[in-house]
């Protein structure tokens, strides 16, 4: 199973002097990852900014992947982002499929797959109480400001060959990004309780290279070692595979692209 984790921030596309035609840059890297299992993080749901796309389902169209879901973190609503609610309001699905959907705006984590599963499960995890300096980035230049927050979750994919996969966007504040990471781990550990199952946790962890002994855990390992941030000149590796058992992973090379500030990271299982 080829897997490919990619922070895709809503499509954005990055570039300097050039004209680019943002729909054949997506379908290039995505013809070019050729992968099974696509786990995105920043992903826009009807959103304007990115031409009110309903993205999953647009990449899951472009890769031919029958098999996707949308776990929105935040929705938008007048203007102003609002955090996934807690109850259970019928406009307000914890996850978006094919069976289950919404045009309400919003924003989250997805996981698109080629491959049958079995079902999908959610988690959530701390929001961070403060915020925290945060990079922006226009015309490759990156500086930064304050900012408070949102909501952080995980989803995860349940395959019939045992394969679980959970797909996480951790904040980018150190404090809370550390609890949220030890949530997520005993979540997994949950699920890995039954033996027959093989755990993944994949995603933006936003936790930089210096800061490895943080990914890095008595049962859990950051397996791989790319460096995807920022994509026009990669010095930090914030996107992470994690195991508990050291399963045989194969790196593969990444896709340079114009899309996002991320290098998409993918492996095969």
């Amino acid at each position: 199973m080829k897997i490919t984790s990619w922070n895709i921030q809503h499509g954005e596309v990055y570039s300097t002097g050039e004209e680019i035609d943002r729909t054949a840059e997506i379908k290039r890297c995505l013809t070019a990852l050729d992968c099974d299992v696509l786990l995105l993080q920043e992903v826009d749901h009807f959103n304007a900014r990115s031409f009110s796309e309903e993205q999953t389902k647009v990449f899951a169209e472009m890769i031919g992947a029958p098999f996707w879901v949308f776990a929105p973190t935040v929705w938008r609503i007048d203007d102003q982002w609002h955090d996934w609610p807690l109850g259970q309001d019928v406009a307000f699905p914890e996850l978006v499929t094919a069976k289950t959907s919404t045009d309400q705006p919003s924003y989250g984590i997805s996981i698109i797959s080629k491959v049958p599963i079995v079902k999908w499960s959610r988690k959530e995890l701390h929001k961070a109480s403060f915020g925290w300096w945060l990079g922006w980035t226009v015309n490759g230049v990156t500086k930064k400001s304050w900012v408070k927050d949102h909501a952080r979750n995980a989803v995860a994919a349940y395959f019939e060959d045992g394969t679980v996969l959970i797909n996480t966007h951790l904040s980018w504040e150190p404090f809370f990004r550390r609890l949220q990471l030890i949530e997520l781990k005993m979540w997994a550990n949950k699920i890995a309780r039954d033996k027959s199952l093989r755990v993944f946790i994949v995603g933006d962890l936003n936790i930089p290279s210096g800061w490895i002994k943080g990914v890095n855990s008595w049962r859990w390992r950051s397996t791989t070692h790319q460096l995807t941030f920022p994509a026009w000149k990669p010095d930090q590796q914030i996107d992470h595979f994690l195991t508990r058992s050291g399963d045989g992973l194969m790196l593969h090379p990444t896709v340079v692209s114009k899309i996002s500030d991320h290098l998409p990271i993918t492996l095969s299982i």
